[in-house]
C-alpha cells in the first residue's frame, strides 16, 4: 500500500497543480489531506480524484490542527465548507477503487451534514465511512441512518465524538426518528457489521429501540403520558 499524507498548502499546489491534471499519484492508494486551506481554487482541483489518484483505496479528508496555538484553541481555517464537502464527493462518483472515506473534524452540524449525506450514499462502492469528530449531534447521526439502507456495501460506520450525550436520545427522540434509530438498531446487529458511535447511543440501542417497531408500545407510551398529565392536573385516578 502506498500511503501519502498531504498536510501543508505547499504540498497539496505540488500534488495537485493547477495548471494541469496530470499526476504523479498514479500508484498512491491511501491519500490523507490535513491541515490544508480549503480555497475555491483547491476544491476545484479535488473535483477529478478518479483521473490524478485513480488507484486510491482510502481517502481522508481531516480537519483537526497537528499543534494547536496558544491563543486559538478551535481554528477554523481548516475546516471545509459544506459546500466544498460536496464538491469533493461529486467527483468521487466515478472512482472505481475507493472503498473507504474519513471525513473527520469538520465540525459539521446536524444540519450540514444532511447535504452531504445525500452524495455520499451515491458512492455504492464505499465499504467503511468515517464521520466522526464533527459536532454533528444526534440528528447527523440519524441523518445518516436513514441512508444506510442506500449503501448495501457499507460494513463500518464511524460516528464517535459527535459532541452526543444522553439528554439528546430520549423516549420522544426515538418515537420521532422512529425508522432511524431502527435502521441503526439493524445496521448494529448485522453480523460482522461494525457500528462505532459514542456510549449513550449504543445505550439507546440496547435499552430501548428495538422496542421501537411494536405499534403497541408506542400506544402505550402515549396512553401513560396522558395519564400523567391528567394526574398532576386533576389528580385524579384513572
Amino acid at each position: 500500500m502506498v500511503q501519502l499524507q498531504i498536510d501543508k498548502d505547499h504540498s497539496f499546489d505540488a500534488y495537485f497543480p493547477a495548471e494541469s491534471s496530470a499526476s504523479s499519484l498514479q500508484d498512491v492508494t491511501k491519500l490523507e489531506f490535513t491541515q490544508i486551506h480549503w480555497t475555491d481554487d483547491r476544491l476545484q482541483r479535488m473535483s477529478n480524484l478518479p483521473v490524478r489518484v485513480p488507484a486510491s483505496v482510502e481517502l481522508v479528508l481531516d480537519g483537526k490542527m497537528r499543534k494547536r496555538r496558544r491563543r486559538n484553541f478551535h481554528s477554523q481555517e481548516f475546516l471545509l465548507s459544506c459546500s466544498g464537502l460536496e464538491l469533493i464527493l461529486g467527483g468521487l462518483l466515478g472512482h472505481p477503487a475507493l472503498r473507504i472515506l474519513r471525513v473527520t473534524s469538520h465540525g459539521l452540524s446536524g444540519k450540514d451534514i444532511k447535504h452531504p449525506t445525500l452524495s455520499i450514499i451515491r458512492l455504492k462502492q464505499l465499504h467503511r465511512l468515517d464521520l466522526s469528530g464533527n459536532g454533528s449531534k444526534i440528528d447527523g447521526v440519524l441523518a445518516v441512518a436513514q441512508c444506510l439502507s442506500e449503501m448495501p456495501d457499507l460494513i463500518e460506520l464511524n460516528v464517535r465524538d459527535n459532541n452526543i450525550s444522553r439528554s439528546d436520545d430520549g423516549s420522544d427522540m426515538e418515537c420521532r426518528h422512529q425508522h432511524a434509530w431502527m435502521a441503526l438498531w439493524m445496521y448494529s446487529k448485522r453480523e460482522g457489521w461494525v457500528l462505532m458511535a459514542d456510549l449513550c447511543v449504543h445505550a439507546v440501542l440496547e435499552e430501548r429501540v428495538h422496542l421501537l417497531h411494536a405499534r403497541s408500545y408506542i400506544g402505550w407510551l402515549m396512553l401513560i403520558k396522558k395519564v400523567h398529565v391528567v394526574q398532576k392536573s386533576k389528580n385524579t385516578f384513572l
